[in-house]
């Protein structure tokens, strides 16, 4: 599974017309706030979430140049609950990770014209949307970005450049 994520900046009005706007045109709203820890990882994004708004917990690996939005490779180990979140913790710092920062997200999640938005507001980030496609080869990479883009254009939503992206991180 290949996760294809692009991310863009809104300042507070945008931020709740496009909340406004998908909770009366998109699928599969889900309110989705969490709390995640990430830690110190070369080659991707590590993080233990407690998905508050679930009532889950799971340890997430991200393989791959996060900020090119060609495509991670995601792997999510889901732990019984958030009470396993301290063990893991423990085994993570145990292996030498060691935590780079928590943020408490606010978030909510939809489905518009097949792509699968996070709205979300952070301390660090602000308000800012995640927009992403999942597809099973590096094949499919580029129509899936090509899609993204195409349906935040439509949006009137704008999309970091990579080289943005890097520099904001």
């Amino acid at each position: 599974m290949i996760e294809v994520e692009l991310r863009g900046l809104l300042d507070k009005s945008s931020y709740h017309k496009l909340l406004t706007f998908f909770d009366c045109e998109a699928c599969n709203i889900e309110c989705d706030n969490k709390t995640a820890d990430y830690y110190y990882y070369d080659d991707g994004i590590l993080k233990v979430v407690d998905e508050h708004s679930k009532g889950k917990a799971k340890l997430s690996l991200k393989v791959g140049d996060e900020f090119s939005g060609l495509g991670t490779q995601e792997h999510d180990v889901y732990l019984k609950s958030s009470d396993d979140i301290v063990a893991c913790r423990i085994v993570l710092g145990n292996l030498g990770y060691r935590i780079k920062s928590t943020v408490n997200q606010t978030r909510k999640n939809y489905t518009y014209s097949g792509v699968e938005f996070s709205v979300k507001h952070t301390n660090d980030w602000g308000y800012h949307f995640e927009a992403e496609l999942v597809v099973e080869s590096q094949f499919e990479v580029l129509e899936a970005r090509n899609k993204i883009e195409d349906v935040c254009h439509h949006l009137g939503i704008e999309v970091m450049t990579s080289d943005d992206l890097r520099k904001f991180v």
